[in-house]
């Protein structure tokens, strides 16, 4: 049992960090939130369930894994179109894995988290707080799995101490996983912004430059200057200097929120 948790907890811990490194690595991260990205997430999502299903915590006779948590990160980050594609991928595969006594609540299960998932991520958005978002869509997915378990085998108190350990594991791997998404995000800005102004940086430009170019759409480029930069920066000292760099920035934050 140990051993099956730890790997569902390693398979979760390095899938998402791999993936979202990537992203960060070519610059696109969030990106997967766009649609031409919901073939290849779902395509994502659906092996590292096949993996969770693969490595199954084995308790008393029964298996569980952590596939309720995969899904409610995927309905945060990745958006219900994915949702919807990797939960029905999966509920075949697990078909496809073997019919036992666990088979209807696997169904019954896929099928009420496509219908009931978007609206509960629609609701949980309204919350100001990421982490309490991604609690409440974690609980939900275990719940749903712990009230069909409870309705079609009908024992659920033998169950009670299993749906412990997973309400704990789940929970901390929330905050770990939450945390690791949110470092990512941190070390990408850093890397593309600027540390003063908040702007994109050089590397950032070129690199979005490259993507315009390969794709030989017509665009237009509008280069802006500050007049006498140099002559602030001697007669002013740097402070003074970094402060008209801010000004400039607002101006320019705020010329892009009209438009």
């Amino acid at each position: 049992m140990f051993i099956s948790i730890l790997a569902n907890m390693s398979i979760l811990l390095v899938s998402v960090y791999g993936y979202l490194s990537y992203y960060v690595n070519y610059n696109k991260f969030h990106s997967f939130l766009k649609d031409k990205g919901t073939f290849f997430n779902s395509i994502f999502v659906t092996i590292v369930g096949i993996f969770l299903l693969y490595f199954t915590i084995e308790i008393g006779g029964a298996r569980y894994d952590l596939r309720f948590l995969l899904l409610a990160f995927t309905v945060k980050y990745f958006g219900n179109k994915v949702t919807i594609t990797s939960t029905l991928l999966l509920m075949v595969i697990r078909l496809f894995w073997g019919i036992d006594n666990y088979t209807p609540i696997a169904i019954c299960y896929s099928v009420l988290l496509v219908f009931t998932l978007p609206m509960l991520k629609y609701i949980v958005s309204k919350i100001n707080s990421d982490i309490i978002q991604l609690l409440i869509l974690n609980y939900y997915c275990l719940l749903i799995g712990n009230f069909l378990n409870a309705i079609i085998i009908k024992n659920p108190l033998r169950d009670i101490n299993i749906y412990l350990h997973l309400y704990v594991i789940s929970t901390i791997l929330v905050f770990v996983l939450y945390y690791m998404i949110n470092d990512i995000k941190k070390m990408q800005k850093k890397a593309t912004h600027d540390y003063l102004t908040k702007m994109k940086n050089r590397s950032e430009f070129q690199a979005k430059l490259e993507v315009l170019q390969k794709k030989k759409n017509i665009f237009s480029l509008a280069i802006l200057d500050i007049d006498y930069f140099k002559v602030i920066n001697d007669s002013f000292n740097h402070l003074v200097g970094d402060l008209v760099l801010l000004e400039v920035s607002k101006v320019l934050f705020d010329v892009k929120s009209i438009y």
